[in-house]
């Protein structure tokens, strides 16, 4: 059966031992004990077993591994093998591998954090607080949504700022399944909380606020470096049915508390249900003061002559094509949305030098293995 983004989120989460999600026509997602998901290419050929690593996830999604694989499924399908192609492995073996510390990263065991930040000053350490912790993931932000599969031609990834909001930040995933109903009471005991995957004392939700508000307890103290903040929020562009993520800015630069992750239930007598793999919280890295040093201005647009210009030509530009869109016989049409933000340029063909199409937040290391 094919894979779907949510299905990967929800079961791409590294166990004990080395396990592979399969897609369509050879392609997988190989996830490794350390933390590792990377996508392959399995195949056959002249009786002998190879694959293909294409890249890390969720750096390369899922469409964008699929996209990948079609030139080389061509070639292998014309009887020539890849240059890139090696002997196939199972997950077992791979497993073994990571045992024996093959591509480990360095330890820093027993480095403070002020040592640590000067061998590495853009580090984000989430301390785990006990091994017998419920363990949640800390992964790269994914751009897929599950509500933008399901418009239609998937026509909200044609959205560059969207995107790069939806990775912009690293998630921390549920681990275990829950349900929550809220009776509109403001008592802390007005929310029940059920876990519907396993032993219901080894959970990290909670009602401890009352007014609705449920809270995931968190099994990291993170640590920035000096002089920034984290801020804990919702994932990005991800709305919850009857339930809002609340967020939060914390100086995790010297604090040594825990911080909490609240989601505040909006509808009485609504069942809210969290997924193994969903994201329960985006944490997301801002310089302290930044903010205050902004000053917002208001101008008229016509003191700046060459904005004005521009903006006139684009506004003429984007009412016309939106005019032609009436037209089934027309370029607009053939063309489906005017591209040129996401390409980085304007429509006189002015391109930026600094435009970023992509994002590509780094995967966690695990020092403590």
């Amino acid at each position: 059966m094919a894979l779907t983004a949510s299905h990967i989120r929800a079961k791409a989460i590294p166990g004990d031992d080395a396990f592979m999600l399969e897609d369509d026509n050879g392609l997988y997602l190989l996830v490794e004990p350390n933390g590792n998901r990377s996508w392959h290419l399995h195949f056959e050929l002249e009786g002998a077993h190879k694959e293909i690593e294409l890249g890390a996830y969720p750096k390369m999604s899922l469409e964008d591994a699929r996209k990948k694989c079609t030139p080389l499924q061509q070639k292998i399908a014309k009887g020539v093998e890849p240059e890139t192609a090696k002997q196939y492995q199972p997950p077992k073996q791979k497993s073994a591998a990571a045992a024996q510390g093959k591509n480990a990263a360095p330890s820093k065991t027993g480095v403070d954090s002020e040592a640590f930040f000067k061998e590495e000053p853009n580090a984000l350490i989430a301390y785990r607080i006990n091994k017998a912790e419920v363990k949640m993931p800390l992964v790269p932000g994914p751009k897929e949504r599950d509500w933008m599969e399901q418009t239609p031609n998937r026509f909200a990834y044609r959205c560059l700022p969207m995107l790069m909001a939806n990775q912009s930040g690293w998630m921390l995933l549920s681990n275990r399944k829950y349900l929550a109903v809220w009776d509109g009471r403001g008592d802390i005991d007005a929310v029940k909380i059920t876990v519907l995957d396993g032993d219901s004392t080894q959970g990290n939700l909670i009602s401890i606020f009352g007014s609705g508000i449920i809270t995931f307890t968190l099994p990291y103290i993170f640590r920035t470096p000096p002089g920034y903040n984290l801020i804990a929020q919702g994932p990005t562009n991800m709305p919850k049915d009857g339930i809002s993520a609340l967020s939060g800015v914390v100086e995790t630069d010297w604090a040594e508390a825990t911080f909490t992750m609240n989601w505040k239930i909006t509808r009485p007598h609504h069942s809210i249900i969290f997924e193994i793999g969903e994201p329960v919280c985006m944490i997301v890295p801002q310089r302290r003061y930044e903010l205050e040093e902004f000053q917002p201005v208001i101008r008229e647009l016509t003191e700046d002559a060459e904005l004005h210009d521009a903006y006139s030509q684009w506004a003429e530009s984007r009412q016309k094509f939106n005019d032609d869109l009436k037209n089934p016989d027309s370029e607009a049409v053939k063309k489906g949305w005017q591209k040129h933000y996401t390409q980085g340029k304007t429509v006189t063909e002015k391109r930026s030098t600094s435009h970023q199409s992509k994002l590509t937040l780094k995967a966690t290391r695990d020092d403590t293995e």
